[in-house]
């Protein structure tokens, strides 16, 4: 069995291509953490409002895809943030559990400062080792969630259930009295969810 102490272990940064178990892995590694947005107007925001937080599990999924998404104007200063949270983080009880495709020119000076890496899939032998990894672990028949840490063979295992992170913003409450549409990639997932909550639900 394999662990990760947050406290102990510090920063994670996740590497592999898609469909490799990177946001799964990800959740497993921060249940009960504060997941970043997608977006780039809410992923500055609440960037920002990091720096003065203590004792939390901050993860950030895709990190090179938001990056790259970020007006040149601010791309730099999010950098210069992040790069604050992670040097000075864990003196608060600040751990940050990254996740991306690819060491990309943005995420070079990040990872830097993380010294826990796990694995997944990758496309190549050279991808590994331009990740840092061991080329001699490439393994193209690696499924979902499994990938090396620490130098062992692993394989992540947890529901993944993006409703599992609490929201970055108080969630909006659902009153039965009035209808809903909700539009979700996991249907079945929040389907079953409001119908445990008293909800009747409709598919379309």
């Amino acid at each position: 069995v394999a662990q990760w102490d947050a406290l102990l272990d510090g920063h994670v940064l996740v590497l592999g291509v898609a469909r490799s178990g990177k946001s799964t892995a990800l959740a497993a590694l921060a249940q009960g953490g504060l997941l970043v947005p997608a977006d780039v107007s809410g992923a500055w925001d609440v960037i920002a409002a990091l720096e003065q937080s203590r004792d939390v599990v901050v993860a950030i999924d895709d990190l090179d895809s938001l990056l790259a998404r970020f007006p040149a104007e601010y791309k730099d200063a999010a950098i210069e943030r992040l790069l604050r949270l992670l040097r000075d983080g864990p003196a608060r009880g600040v751990v940050v559990v990254l996740a991306a495709q690819r060491l990309t020119a943005d995420l070079h000076s990040l990872a830097a400062l993380v010294t826990g890496r796990l694995m997944l899939r990758h496309a190549s032998k050279s991808d590994i080792v331009l990740a840092g990894g061991d080329g001699a672990s490439f393994d193209a028949t690696l499924p979902p969630g499994g990938g090396f840490w620490k130098g062992a063979r692993v394989q992540v295992v947890c529901d993944p259930d993006p409703l599992r992170f609490p929201a970055a913003h108080p969630p909006v409450r659902p009153s039965a009295a009035r209808p809903w549409a909700i539009v979700s990639s996991r249907t079945s997932i929040v389907a079953r969810k409001l119908s445990a909550a008293g909800f009747e639900v409709l598919h379309l």
